[in-house]
């Protein structure tokens, strides 16, 4: 709607969120914080270099201008190929890759 308006930056914000996620190959720990809360947490109790090269989960947010925003984090396997790299996750909000965002 705002950038419809010609409007940028800050003036096209909506509600902010914090989203870590911890993703350690060592023990296969993973855990994702979303606004300071505990949105997920599992452990393999193996080698993720070996085992667990990719995670997949969804999570909701809650905004109070857009209701309940669903959220699905999933970890890349590296890509050698890829020009530049790639990513090793991508955040997709309500289907768009947060990487996206600014295009």
């Amino acid at each position: 709607e705002a950038l419809g308006q010609g409007f940028s930056g800050s003036q096209c914000r909506g509600s902010e969120h914090e989203v870590n996620f911890v993703w350690s190959l060592a023990s296969g720990k993973r855990q994702i914080i979303v606004d300071g809360k505990e949105a997920h947490y599992s452990e393999t109790g193996m080698n993720g270099w070996t085992s667990d090269r990719t995670f997949d989960h969804h999570f909701n947010l809650y905004s109070p201008n857009y209701g309940t925003i669903r959220c699905h984090l999933i970890t890349l396997p590296p890509n050698h190929d890829a020009p530049g790299g790639n990513r090793p996750f991508q955040l997709k909000i309500n289907g768009v890759n947060f990487f996206d965002f600014c295009q």
